[in-house]
């Protein structure tokens, strides 16, 4: 059976659908992006807000109408909607054949196979290392979840109600996670949770997000030195407060992260859209494993679609650029002679109109992988 995901709302919202998928395709199931070949869709909601909650349903009257146009015969929907209008989801929306809590999602192989129709009390859930998991973020990236719920009672708030009390997984379980994530390829590791400064108190830890960051840290020194990327917040950035009790706090300077801020959460810039259209094709032309990941990683940061391939040879002293576009006008080519350090002698133009790529970086033994641009 062939199952259609959509997925709304918060990274943790995300992982859920991850999980999801994992547990399909551990049974057998593939998982495709396209709803008009899927043989069930299930769209993960988030209701949070108001607007989330539109676009939820708009979300599934919309993945509703190709089981008219489509292959799909079942619907089901997913997340924190399900939660707040568990009773009225199936009354309002008849299209929907069944319905999955955020503390249900174990079932949701049955539920896709027909066995169960979902619904009902479930013990709190939260997922562990061993829990089938597909990714849906870039190679380079992934989120792992440390801790569900809140215990938090604030009056505008309703997440205690839909993901419950807080519950903290076991530092080895994350630990092992992360270990499986970067044997992967992933470079960059998000914790996520809902109140994640409280990590580990429920468990009797103290300390236990600080102690986690430490262990984390470890293992990303076990790698090989040249993949390791250190980002700081710099003196600049932070101001220095000193306690009653007298103790040195640094904290945030608005003034001087606001920039930065809005950079990141405000509109996509023209030259970054521009970028998205640009496909560059890495080959990793040194015996060192990763370098080409980390080139991609570099990229991807920047918008560019990027395809890594198996290069020629593995014995390139330099670092080289092809451009196989027709055309200088719009051209990438300086921007990834400066982003990469490529002379002008080891850019080469090599036009061809069939190549499913516009560029591509053959990575060199002079490779600067600390380099930015």
């Amino acid at each position: 059976m062939k199952i259609g995901f959509v997925s709304l709302g918060c990274p943790k919202n995300l992982v859920d659908t991850e999980v999801m998928m994992g547990m399909l395709a551990s049974r057998g199931h593939a998982i495709t992006a396209d709803p008009a070949e899927a043989d069930a869709i299930v769209v993960n909601t988030c209701s949070f807000i108001d607007p989330a909650k539109q676009e939820s349903v708009d979300a599934i009257l919309e993945m509703a109408e190709f089981k008219k146009t489509g292959r799909a015969k079942k619907l089901i929907v997913a997340g924190c909607l399900v939660e707040r209008f568990r009773g009225d989801i199936r009354k309002e929306i008849p299209e929907v054949d069944a319905v999955v809590g955020t503390n249900e999602i174990e079932r949701i192989a049955d539920v896709c196979e027909g066995i169960d129709e979902g619904g009902g009390a479930a013990a709190p859930y939260l997922y562990h290392e061993l829990t089938p998991r597909v990714l849906a973020t870039p190679r380079h990236y992934a989120y792992i979840k440390i801790n569900e719920g809140c215990d938090h009672p604030c009056t505008f708030c309703v997440i205690p109600q839909f993901r419950g009390r807080f519950r903290s997984r076991l530092p080895e379980s994350v630990l092992k996670e992360a270990r499986a994530l970067l044997a992967q390829g992933v470079r960059e590791i998000n914790l996520i949770g809902q109140d994640t400064t409280a990590y580990g108190e429920d468990l009797g830890l103290k300390d236990g997000l600080a102690s986690l960051l430490a262990q984390l840290a470890q293992i990303a020194l076990r790698l090989e030195s040249e993949n390791i990327r250190l980002r700081n917040i710099s003196r600049q950035h932070v101001i220095s407060w000193t306690t009653p009790h007298g103790g040195s706090v640094y904290l945030p300077d608005w003034a001087a992260i606001e920039p930065v801020v809005s950079e990141a959460l405000g509109p996509v810039p023209e030259g970054r859209m521009w970028r998205s259209l640009q496909t560059v094709e890495i080959w990793n032309g040194t015996p060192y494993a990763g370098w080409d990941q980390l080139a991609a990683d570099r990229l991807l940061h920047e918008g560019y679609q990027v395809v890594i391939s198996e290069a020629d040879r593995h014995d390139y002293p330099q670092t080289r650029l092809i451009d196989f576009t027709s055309t200088t006008k719009g051209s990438a080519i300086p921007y990834l002679r400066q982003m990469f350090g490529v002379s002008a002698e080891n850019t080469f133009s090599a036009p061809d109109p069939n190549m499913p790529v516009h560029y591509r970086l053959i990575i060199g033994a002079d490779y600067e992988t600390c380099r930015r641009p």
